[in-house]
C-alpha cells in the first residue's frame, strides 16, 4: 500500500493566527493608551516647571529692586518745614506718585527718550503719572558713581521752584500690569517694567558714569499668563503693601494718606500664571507668592520714624 505523504506540522491554523492578532492588537493598545497619558502628566509637569521659572526670575527682579530702594513711589514728596534746635528746615515727605509735583527733573520734562507708551494708561493727573496700586509697582533706587558711593542732586540743581536742599539721586523702575493680546489669550494679563532714569552723573576727566539716555528703559515684558489673584471686587491683586506701623501686619492694596509712604517698607507680591506656549491655552495654573522689604528707606531714614 503506498503511504500518504505527512503533513507539516511547523505552520499554525487561520484560528491560531487569528487570535494572536487580536491579542497584540490589546496588547499594543493598551500601551498606547499607557504613553499618551504618560506624555500628558509629564506635559502639564513641564508647563508648571516653566510657569514656576517665569514667576521665580519675575519676583527675584521685584525683590532685588525692592531690597536696595531708597523708597516706594517718588521720594520727591511735599516740602515740610520744621524745626531743629531753633533752626528752620525743610523735611522732605515721599508720595504714592511718580512724579511728583516736586521732582526736581520730571516737574515739566519728560526722560530723554520720551514717556512710555503706556503713559496715558491709568493715567492719574496728566501723561506721565503713576501710582502706586494693585497693579502699579513704583520703587526708586540709587544711582552710585564710579566709587561705588550713591550720589545726590545738588540743591536747586535744576533751577528756581525746585526742591531747596539736596536730594538723593534715583532711577524710578516701574512695574504695571497690562492687558495681554484677548483676542489670543483672553483673560489674560502681563507684567511690564519700564526704568526713568536719574540725573546725570560725571566723572571729570573720564566718560561719564551715568548716561540718562543710555540708562531709560522703555516698556518690555517681564511674565506673560497673569490670571490672578483676584481682589473681591474681580480685579486683580498683584502687589500689596506693607506698613511698619500696622500692628496688625495687614497687606493694603494703596497708600491711603501719601504723606505717610514713608511708613510702607514691605511689599507683598502674589502672581498666578497660566502656561501658554505656540498659541496653545494650558489648563495648568501656578501661584508664587513672596514678601520683600526695603534694606535702606531714606524718608524713614530721614523723618526718623
Amino acid at each position: 500500500m503506498a503511504s500518504r505523504p505527512m503533513r507539516s506540522s511547523s505552520g499554525g491554523s487561520l484560528v491560531e493566527m487569528l487570535v494572536c492578532t487580536v491579542l497584540i492588537s490589546k496588547v499594543a493598545a493598551a500601551s498606547m493608551t499607557t504613553l499618551v497619558a504618560q506624555n500628558k502628566v509629564a506635559q502639564k509637569f513641564g508647563n508648571k516647571m516653566d510657569a514656576l521659572n517665569a514667576e521665580r526670575i519675575a519676583v527675584e527682579r521685584i525683590g532685588r529692586d525692592v531690597r536696595q530702594a531708597r523708597s516706594l513711589g517718588d521720594v520727591f514728596g511735599a516740602q515740610v518745614p520744621f524745626t531743629v534746635n531753633g533752626e528752620a528746615m525743610l523735611l522732605v515727605e515721599g508720595t504714592d506718585q511718580f512724579p511728583s509735583n516736586n521732582n526736581p527733573i520730571y516737574l515739566d520734562s519728560a526722560p530723554p527718550n520720551g514717556w512710555p507708551s503706556w503713559s496715558t494708561d491709568g493715567d492719574v493727573t496728566g501723561p506721565g503719572r503713576w501710582k502706586l496700586s494693585n497693579t502699579t509697582l513704583i520703587v526708586q533706587v540709587p544711582i552710585f558713581d564710579s566709587n561705588g558711593f550713591p550720589t545726590r542732586i545738588p540743591q536747586n540743581a535744576y533751577g528756581a521752584g525746585r526742591p531747596q536742599s539736596s536730594q538723593a539721586n534715583v532711577e524710578t523702575h516701574i512695574y504695571r500690569v497690562v492687558a495681554s493680546d484677548q483676542s489670543q489669550f483672553p483673560g489674560e494679563s502681563q507684567m511690564e517694567y519700564v526704568i526713568i532714569p536719574g540725573m546725570a552723573v560725571d566723572n571729570p576727566g573720564a566718560a561719564p558714569d551715568y548716561v540718562p539716555a543710555s540708562a531709560q528703559r522703555n516698556p518690555q515684558v517681564l511674565v506673560k499668563g497673569i490670571v490672578g489673584p483676584l481682589n473681591s471686587s474681580g480685579s486683580l491683586a498683584i502687589f500689596q503693601y506693607l506698613d511698619r506701623t500696622d500692628s496688625t501686619g495687614a497687606a493694603r492694596n494703596m497708600i491711603a494718606t501719601p504723606a505717610t509712604v514713608a511708613n510702607y517698607t514691605g511689599v507683598l507680591v502674589n502672581l498666578e500664571l497660566r502656561k501658554h506656549e505656540q498659541g496653545q491655552i494650558h489648563d495648568a495654573v501656578v501661584g508664587f507668592k513672596t514678601e520683600v522689604f526695603l534694606r535702606n528707606n531714606a524718608l524713614a531714614t530721614e523723618t526718623a520714624n
